[in-house]
């Protein structure tokens, strides 16, 4: 029998939030302190780690070496990576840091992983609290970084059909996070 190999369609990144922040508008650097003195994005209310012992003993936070060791032992000819704090962007209040949020996301993950890594594919992080601007970063992440989809975190869009229209027109894969 011959030896098949795998696609992870479900791989995590474990975003940290002050790695994302470098890759922010100079606006936001200036008052680097203030700025990550509160969470850059809301929480569900469910903390993997909290209680004893959390939902496991370890936790990883996986590095680029991390998931190239992983792809080869696992024989893995490709994984779909998500974020994981970043998948609640949809709850993000303010539109443009939303806007500001899943760009610099974006291109932490291109410029981190995807970069150096071609069998590692994105999903983008999209901010719905705009759509014109969910579209138009789905394009540039498509276009400039080769990401495979685009997230649609849970939340109220003003035009749901929109985004999704302008995924498929593009003939990519959505993620829906429930």
């Amino acid at each position: 029998m011959a030896e098949g190999k795998m696609v992870d369609a479900d791989g995590h990144i474990r975003e940290i939030e002050s790695d994302v922040f470098e890759y922010f508008p100079e606006h936001y650097k200036r008052r680097r302190e203030a700025v990550l003195y509160f969470p850059m994005l809301p929480h569900h209310g469910w903390h993997r780690q909290a209680g004893t012992g959390g939902m496991g003993t370890s936790f990883l936070v996986p590095t680029l070496e991390d998931w190239q060791t992983a792809l080869d032992q696992g024989n893995i000819e490709a994984a779909v990576v998500y974020p994981t704090r970043f998948m609640h962007i949809g709850q993000v209040g303010m539109v443009e840091f939303a806007i500001d949020l899943s760009r610099a996301y974006n291109d932490y993950l291109y410029d981190r992983f995807l970069r150096h890594e071609a069998r590692l594919k994105g999903i983008a992080v999209l901010p719905l609290q705009d759509v014109a601007a969910a579209v138009a970063e789905l394009r540039r992440a498509v276009k400039e970084y080769g990401m495979v989809g685009g997230l649609l975190p849970p939340m109220d869009c003003l035009d749901p059909w929109a985004i999704r229209i302008a995924i498929l027109s593009m003939k990519r894969p959505i993620a829906w996070v429930a």
